[in-house]
């Protein structure tokens, strides 16, 4: 019966957090570092989700994985690289992928896995970063650990920000001036979409927004959103 409860409680926990104890083919943590490794795993499958949804073309032909501060003093960072590439995977290939699989899957699809570790920190005390290489380019996301448990992200190319990995997420690339967040309000308020946040990144006149939001749009409400002036481009993700 106890042999009965740990397995059940070691599937719960991979079922619900993520975290895989004791696993014959994938790495396994101990449970301390099961505990502090949850938020990486978390935060690395929603920033590689993200890659997948932003990307444009074909699968990249190589996915780097760079652990900063304490990210990086991980006793072992496969599961947080697994998870990125779960995430990351599953916007290009029917097959269904996991923690389990994610590295054979690349593997076989000539999707090279890269990991670095920098123990300075930059501007987190622990953070993510992920880098995608191929025929059309990437995207470059980072993601940081606040505490214990604490995760958002950080940057998105050019752009620093906090966002919450969560939910539907409208991003807008925007000229920066005044009176876009007011436009793109009236036009969500008039497809009865409900704002709950708003995170806002600029640079050199340019701007990143993230707005969350309660349902997600459709094809032409983007197209509306796309036709506005001070927007330069549209995307709905969900995480």
């Amino acid at each position: 019966m106890n042999v009965s409860v740990a397995v059940a409680e070691q599937v719960r926990d991979y079922l619900v957090d993520g975290v895989v104890v004791n696993a014959i083919n994938l790495p396994s943590v101990s449970i301390e570092m099961a505990e502090r490794i949850a938020p990486y795993l978390l935060l690395a499958e929603r920033m590689g989700s993200l890659h997948g949804q932003l990307a444009e073309g074909d699968a990249p032909t190589e996915v780097t994985v760079e652990y900063h501060g304490e990210a990086a003093e991980l006793e072992d960072t496969r599961p947080v690289s697994a998870a990125v590439l779960k995430g990351l995977l599953s916007s290009f290939f029917d097959a269904p992928v996991n923690a389990v699989n994610a590295e054979s899957i690349a593997s076989e699809r000539g999707v090279r896995l890269v990991e670095v570790r920098e123990r300075a920190s930059s501007a987190f005390a622990s953070s993510l970063t992920v880098r995608l290489s191929g025929p059309t380019g990437g995207h470059v996301i980072s993601g940081a650990v606040f505490g214990r448990a604490t995760v958002r992200l950080v940057r998105l190319d050019d752009f620093y920000f906090e966002a919450i990995p969560e939910g539907n997420i409208l991003i807008l690339n925007n000229k920066d001036v005044p009176g876009v967040v007011g436009r793109v309000g009236a036009l969500l308020g008039e497809a009865n979409i409900n704002i709950s946040g708003v995170v806002l990144g600029s640079v050199d006149g340019e701007a990143v927004s993230f707005f969350h939001v309660d349902d997600p749009l459709d094809a032409a409400q983007l197209e509306s959103l796309r036709a506005l002036p001070e927007i330069t481009g549209a995307r709905m993700v969900c995480l």
